[in-house]
């Protein structure tokens, strides 16, 4: 979670002892947060209490000694004890948001329409376009060339049309891959795709060697001839 805009009703300055640093905490007010799904929360009456890594023993006196902390490398993790459960502390990137009332009753809004495409992606937990453009300007390409990534996202048409065909099987395209470095548990280490052009009958086969590539072919003729009655 993060916060979007706090409202405070005032400012107060603790004092963390003597010649030491001041910890700033805004009043209580009304606090919006997204969680992960971009869902907006409100909370009112929300104490926001700044720069917690550096202000530690200023927490137990904002929280009168009702907090339990525990570090995790540089995440500080708060949990607060009371026990009518009515406050919640949750820790977020600048600080720390204490909030008085129960986190099923608060009140939940949808940034996005119900109905949006967006919001399927976040339910998928795919990454949001700005932190896809974020990762493309800051992450280096290794061992991809420019002018491989160009034919990734660059459509040509082709030069010459294709032949057409009323009949199955009149014109069939071949493609052989491989050889590849990790074989199949047959030992092949090729695999071929046969396409009828006509009616769009696709199959791939598996194979050991080169040279047995065409001799596939009659067995895939044999199959389509079935699968199309002719």
């Amino acid at each position: 979670m993060f916060p979007e805009n706090l409202y405070p009703d005032h400012q107060t300055n603790v004092d963390t002892g003597r010649n030491k640093s001041f910890l700033t905490s805004q009043g209580r007010g009304l606090a919006k947060l997204y969680d992960w799904l971009e869902n907006l929360l409100l909370f009112p009456k929300s104490l926001y209490i700044h720069d917690l890594t550096t202000n530690l023993p200023s927490l137990s006196t904002i929280a009168k000694n009702e907090t339990q902390m525990k570090r995790t490398i540089q995440i500080f993790e708060t949990y607060l004890e009371n026990n009518d459960k009515s406050s919640f502390v949750f820790p977020i990137s600048s600080g720390v948001l204490e909030t008085q009332i129960n986190i099923s009753t608060s009140h939940f809004l949808n940034t996005q329409e119900k109905d949006s495409g967006d919001l399927w992606h976040k339910k998928l937990g795919h990454m949001k376009k700005v932190d896809i453009n974020k990762l493309i300007n800051t992450t280096e390409f290794i061992n991809v060339g420019n002018e491989s990534i160009k034919g990734k996202i660059i459509q040509l048409n082709f030069k010459h049309s294709f032949k057409t065909t009323d009949h199955v099987l009149e014109n069939v395209q071949l493609d052989l891959c491989g050889p590849f470095q990790i074989q199949s548990l047959s030992g092949a280490t090729y695999f071929g795709i046969i396409i009828d052009q006509m009616s769009g009958f696709l199959t791939t086969k598996y194979i050991r060697n080169k040279s047995d590539y065409f001799n596939k072919f009659p067995n895939i003729r044999l199959l389509a001839e079935i699968i199309h009655s002719k």
